[in-house]
Formats: structure tokens, C-alpha cells, sequence
């Protein structure tokens, strides 16, 4: 079994500012991005997408490929994401990616999040 080759190098994160407010409280630490992705770096600098200002920087902990319905059917990843609901997650990844496939490979990075100086 090919596992294929890495898609994207990942040199930052950005987030919506409602992912944000829940890594600044806490209750998000990790992402799942569409495609087979390595980190630049094992800490990569976090950016509110709305504003493309720096928030705070990721320090990588952990970086896996999973297949999306892999991902939605895991306690782990789900509670690290915020939620214990796999369709609510999912239609928050269709919000951002559109038409998505449970077959598709995802990346998820669990980090520890570092809030930036003001």
C-alpha cells in the first residue's frame, strides 16, 4: 500500500477568528487541513485569516495523515478539535474546503499553542 507523497509544505497556520478565540481559551489544539502536509518548521507561526495578524505561533507536537472518515470517527482528534460531534465538524471542513470526500487525506497537527506578546 503507497501512502503517495506529500502535498503541500505547511509554513503557517491561519485560522478564522472564531478558531482563535478557542485556542486562546484553550479548547482547540489541534487542525485538519486538506491533503498530505509537513511542517516548514515545529513551530510555525499562527495567523487570524481575517486579518492576517500574528497571533501566536503552533509548536508541533504531532503531524498525521488520516483519511477523513478516519478522522471524524476519532475521539481524539475530535475532542482536540473542539467538538465531540463528527457532523459538526465535518460541515465546518465543508464550509472552508466545499465538496469533500470521506476518502480524502487530511493532516492533522496537534500543537501546543503559544499566544504572542502584546
Amino acid at each position: 500500500m503507497s501512502l503517495g507523497c506529500v502535498d503541500y509544505i505547511q509554513r503557517d497556520l491561519k485560522f478564522l477568528s472564531k478558531y482563535v478565540k478557542m485556542l486562546e481559551e484553550g479548547r482547540k489544539n489541534s487542525t485538519l487541513r486538506k491533503g498530505r502536509r509537513v511542517p516548514l518548521k515545529m513551530t510555525l507561526p499562527v495567523f487570524e485569516a481575517e486579518t492576517n495578524r500574528k497571533v501566536g505561533d503552533a509548536e508541533i507536537i504531532e503531524v498525521r495523515w488520516v483519511k477523513l472518515k478516519d478522522a471524524l470517527s476519532s475521539k481524539e482528534i475530535l475532542r482536540s478539535e473542539g467538538t465531540s460531534n463528527p457532523e459538526e465538524l465535518l460541515e465546518e471542513l465543508k464550509a472552508i474546503y466545499g465538496d469533500i470526500s470521506l476518502e480524502e487525506w487530511f493532516t492533522f497537527f496537534k500543537f501546543k499553542y503559544i499566544k504572542a506578546q502584546p
